[in-house]
């Protein structure tokens, strides 16, 4: 029997033993991992997503601007903007990206209740 003839079946077992040598190791590994991971997400309090912030404030609609806008270079769309300023009783004036139908129902000079939402237009009711 020459030697060529027996390194095969020798070589082919040490693979199978290597194969399960690393599979073994790589599950004690896992489990090593993820007890490390449960411990640190036991650790820190849920992150939960922040409150909005809300601002209330009395307001007058104090300018309105509307402007149109190409986007894009292979297929150009036109986008209209609506801009509403609005500036409460102490000065501080507020520039709202708004929706067509809200710019439609304002007008310049309306006095009210302005209520934003994470700096967005919720509501603008106006007094009596």
């Amino acid at each position: 029997m020459k030697w060529y003839e027996w390194i095969l079946p020798i070589l082919g077992f040490l693979g199978i033993i290597g194969f399960f040598a690393f599979a073994i190791v790589m599950c004690i590994y896992n489990e090593k991992y993820e007890k490390e991971q449960k411990a640190n997400q036991a650790g820190k309090p849920k992150e939960d997503f922040p409150e909005p912030e809300e601002i209330c404030v009395h307001a007058k609609v104090a300018k309105m601007e509307c402007a149109t806008r190409y986007v894009g270079i292979k297929q150009p769309k036109l986008i209209k903007d609506f801009l509403v300023f609005f500036e409460d009783d102490e000065g501080t004036e507020y520039r709202l990206l708004v929706d067509e139908s809200d710019y439609c129902a304002l007008e310049e000079g309306m006095v009210g209740n302005l209520t934003l939402i994470d700096g967005q237009l919720n509501s603008f009711e106006l007094d009596e």
